[in-house]
């Protein structure tokens, strides 16, 4: 996304982030995220997998793939993808919390594959629409956000 982390795309994706996790209820202290050259997001899960009971699970975020859940493994391996949400990269709060309902729970509901961003352009418009939203919600007392 390469965009200035002060800039309406960089508040908006903070928004949406902040979103997903008040969603499905992960606390501050578990959720990070940038703007770079890639944006990213991790939320840590409280759930785990009926495939991988002993280890934590991550909700994952990027501008390429969209959401993903994974198995946190040993820093020095790379984490296992158990499902990918599919091709709205911006899907809406309630849809991830679905989404990851369905994944801890053994039906796996998501795709095997990745999706691929179709267009940066649309995406960053997308995200500033969370912080154009946020801005106007917060102005009118009424707080949270929804972009479309």
């Amino acid at each position: 996304m390469n965009s200035d982390p002060h800039s309406l795309v960089a508040r908006g994706f903070g928004t949406y982030i902040s979103e997903v996790a008040r969603a499905l209820s992960v606390p501050q202290h578990a959720v990070g995220y940038e703007v770079c050259e890639l944006a990213s997001a991790y939320l840590g899960l409280s759930a785990r997998s009926p495939h991988f009971p002993d280890h934590d699970l991550m909700l994952v975020w990027d501008e390429d793939h969209g959401w993903s859940v994974e198995v946190e493994t040993e820093p020095t391996e790379p984490s296992i993808t158990l499902a990918y949400l599919g091709r709205d990269l911006l899907a809406a709060p309630a849809a991830v919390k679905a989404f990851v309902g369905a994944v801890t729970t053994g039906s796996r509901a998501g795709q095997p594959r990745p999706s691929h961003c179709p267009d940066r352009a649309v995406l960053a418009s997308r995200l500033a629409q969370y912080a154009a939203v946020a801005t106007v919600g917060a102005l009118s007392g009424e707080g949270g956000a929804r972009a479309a």
